[in-house]
């Protein structure tokens, strides 16, 4: 999967997600579910939480990720493709 076709599956995943869950961008995903909706794996997920570059809380003993940081994720990558020479930098986060 190229990654044009990754930005695609994710732009439709997160949508289908807001739209069953009120339209809205507020809320909480456990990690398995940042990892499909972003369509990376879970160390991924776990990296970028490391990183700082999605939001948590912790709640019950569970770490949760914020809807909201994941939105935000997926449209700095969908800016990132945009520019030319960007696609490769965005690739390597």
């Amino acid at each position: 999967m190229n990654h044009n076709e990754i930005l695609k599956l994710r732009a439709e995943r997160m949508k289908a997600f807001r739209e069953a869950s009120g339209g809205g961008k507020s809320g909480v995903v456990p990690a398995g579910m940042a990892a499909f909706l972003l369509a990376v794996s879970r160390s991924r997920i776990k990296a970028l939480v490391l990183s700082g570059r999605l939001g948590t809380i912790a709640q019950g003993g569970q770490r949760w990720i914020l809807f909201s940081s994941l939105c935000k994720y997926a449209q700095d990558a969908q800016a990132n493709s945009a520019r030319p020479g960007m696609a490769k930098a965005a690739m390597s986060r």
